[in-house]
């Protein structure tokens, strides 16, 4: 059971036991009524007493800040995973996962809740005071206070400096610029009974943005609400021409892409109220926004091509590919290589084939002079091995009759003359 302490100091000597409740212990009216008819939850140097009581300096207050009130409607406990990031006796955040609303609604009365799970894991007495909601979409932080009185405190602390959260989004295209601030007065749409948008008329909204990474046409943002509007980052966000990823309410609902608006509660530091010790929590990504940022990077590769020659199946598709696309194509390819597989260290190469590198780049000096090369290659277990040698300096070179040849390259019945390579950068 929690309970608050304070030594009464010699200047508040005299005051009553309500008074530094409501000064001194900042509780609100309605809690200090209930600790009025709540039984024997007020104690004085051990004793326990009624708010009417007037207290000398050195005595030493405790109060239950336990709620003793039964909640307005019974919850259904649920077996449903809700990791717990922070602890202590008077308030713990929770790492929401998707799917789950905070409580139950009538609109969607199976649906897991952030109550119901703590009912599960501590009993249907335990009173659910959350702090800052989440959307049932939305992955990440959310403070829980353990009672009335610490939720008080929390609740006027929230959006200030002893509240921040910080938010970790993916929306489409980017905004510009790419750090800025949106102060855009948020009220509900007439169109609708969920939707919410921008309008003169509505309650003052402030968000903050910055990128922190983009490409294929989507962008991972750091957000920072000021306030506290519904929706508010996702209308906003919509607002810049920038809907997050996902958001069937203000964007495009794309379930390949994520079935759920790609916003997470990333961070939560607080002061805590009891203790007044800085409390500052983080969550990473969860797995889909993850896969997401995933997803689009190994798409980016797959369209630039591999940066060094890759696996045997790799080498093998691409030289056949070559065969069939002639020689126009060829010559590049083999540049490539050259330059990435064959005339440059390779991590873990063997100490024979880092001599024949060496020997491939007194080849490359004396080719830089102009020449033909005959060209003999291997595919090895995880790159090309592209042995060059002069010979005589002539138009072409039929490579396909060359006994060196061998695998996909044999047989291709190729000529040309190779050019010289370009003088080697320095370093």
């Amino acid at each position: 059971m929690a309970v608050i302490q304070k030594v009464i100091p010699p200047e508040e000597d005299g005051a009553t036991v309500r008074h530094i409740l409501r000064a001194g212990l900042h509780f609100s009216s309605r809690a200090v009524s209930r600790l009025a008819h709540g039984g024997a939850c007020i104690f004085v140097n051990g004793a326990p007493v009624h708010t009417p009581h007037v207290l000398r300096a050195g005595d030493v207050l405790a109060v239950e800040t336990e709620d003793r009130r039964p909640p307005k409607a019974a919850v259904t406990p649920g077996n449903w995973p809700l990791p717990v990031a922070w602890e202590d006796e008077h308030l713990l955040i929770v790492d929401k996962p998707a799917g789950m609303t905070a409580h139950a609604s009538n609109f969607l009365p199976d649906t897991p809740t952030v109550a119901g799970a703590l009912a599960w894991n501590r009993g249907t007495d335990f009173l659910f005071h959350p702090v800052n909601r989440l959307d049932k979409g939305t992955t990440g932080l959310m403070a829980v206070a353990k009672s009335g009185y610490v939720h008080d405190l929390l609740r006027r602390r929230l959006h200030t400096g002893d509240f921040r959260r910080e938010y970790r989004a993916v929306c489409l295209g980017c905004p510009r610029p790419e750090r800025g601030t949106v102060d855009a007065p948020i009220g509900r749409d007439g169109t609708s009974v969920v939707a919410r948008r921008v309008r003169p008329d509505g309650a003052p909204a402030v968000s903050h943005y910055q990128v922190l990474a983009r490409g294929e046409g989507l962008s991972l943002l750091a957000l920072r609400p000021e306030t506290g509007r519904t929706h508010q980052l996702r209308v906003h966000m919509a607002s810049l021409g920038c809907p997050l990823a996902g958001d069937w309410l203000y964007g495009q609902e794309d379930p390949l892409l994520i079935p759920r608006p790609a916003l997470h509660s990333y961070r939560v530091t607080l002061v805590h109220p009891v203790t007044g010790a800085r409390v500052d929590v983080s969550a990473p990504l969860p797995e889909d926004m993850g896969r997401l940022r995933r997803a689009r990077q190994s798409e980016r590769k797959k369209r630039a091509g591999p940066s060094l020659p890759g696996s045997r199946s790799l080498l093998i598709l691409s030289v056949l590919f070559l065969q069939q696309g002639g020689i126009l194509f060829f010559q590049p390819f083999l540049r490539l290589f050259f330059r990435q597989g064959g005339l440059e260290h390779l991590p873990g190469q063997k100490a024979q084939d880092r001599r024949a590198t060496a020997q491939d780049h007194r080849a490359q000096r004396e080719l830089e002079g102009g020449g033909a090369v005959r060209i003999a290659g291997k595919v090895g277990l995880g790159h090309l091995i592209v042995k060059i040698s002069q010979v005589q300096r002539r138009q072409g070179v039929d490579i396909g009759a060359d006994p060196g040849v061998d695998g996909p390259l044999r047989g291709l019945g190729l000529r040309h003359g190779f050019p010289p390579f370009p003088p080697r950068r320095a370093g």
